[in-house]
């Protein structure tokens, strides 16, 4: 599989949590482009990295996608579809019943459903058994330390042997400031979209983010202005890996 390219963090906008929410509300807004389809663009990345960190194949590889009730949750389970199309062994772990979950999120887990994709409670899943976790259980929207029942998965899937990828941010850190709450997942890979937020790049952050990928869900530079002049950032490819 060709390798990703890089880019420098120093040419690279960073923004605030807020002025994320703003370019989600932008791209609802004024493009018309709305949440289920932001959750496909970002899907299809995930997917990408997958394969990347999967050396080109998913096929018959065990995945674990552990997805929350919002947004990040309904990114996880989409792209729980996609690999699941790919011959992936998928399941999702799904702390909360299918009708609890936010209503872009419940979409993509009804389809799930009906292509006989696993959703199952983690208690009934062993962790350890995946050869890749995917979490997708709290986005960057999130403020101080995780409740139950997703502070409990975050701690058993920090203690299994699999190796994470994490979607957007590392479930339990701070997207603004970096700081790690109790608990916070430690992952090997981060996969962030649009811009990063200030809190992924933070030197408190690194044990959490590990190496950290930028995927395309289409904003436009002019959402932008730091990012109006800028070379396109995903010419190349739709994922960028961000180095220091």
């Amino acid at each position: 599989m060709q390798s990703i390219p890089t880019q420098s963090i120093a040419n690279i906008p960073q923004l605030s949590v807020a002025e994320l929410q703003e370019v989600d509300r932008r791209m609802a807004e004024e493009l018309g482009v709305p949440v289920p389809l932001m959750m496909e663009n970002a899907a299809r990345n995930i997917a990408l990295m997958t394969h990347y960190i999967c050396r080109g194949s998913v096929e018959h590889r065990h995945i674990i996608v552990c997805a929350g009730k919002g947004n990040n949750g309904g990114d996880g389970l989409a792209a729980a579809r996609h690999l699941a199309n790919r011959g992936a062994l998928v399941t999702a772990a799904v702390p909360v019943a299918v009708d609890e979950l936010h209503a872009s999120a419940q979409q993509h887990a009804q389809i799930l459903q009906r292509l006989h994709v696993p959703l199952m409670s983690p208690e009934e899943i062993n962790l350890s058994s995946a050869d890749l976790l995917i979490d997708s259980l709290l986005g960057s929207g999130i403020a101080g330390s995780p409740r139950e029942p997703a502070a409990t998965l975050i701690q058993e899937m920090n203690t299994a042997s699999s190796p994470i990828l994490a979607v957007d941010v590392p479930s339990g850190l701070d997207a603004d400031t970096g700081t790690r709450n109790a608990p916070t997942i430690s992952a090997e890979w981060t996969l962030t979209f649009g811009y990063p937020t200030h809190g992924l790049l933070t030197k408190a952050a690194q044990s959490s983010v590990g190496k950290l990928y930028l995927g395309d869900i289409s904003v436009p530079p002019w959402f932008i202005s730091r990012a109006e002049q800028m070379s396109p950032l995903f010419a190349q490819s739709p994922i960028i890996r961000l180095t220091s």
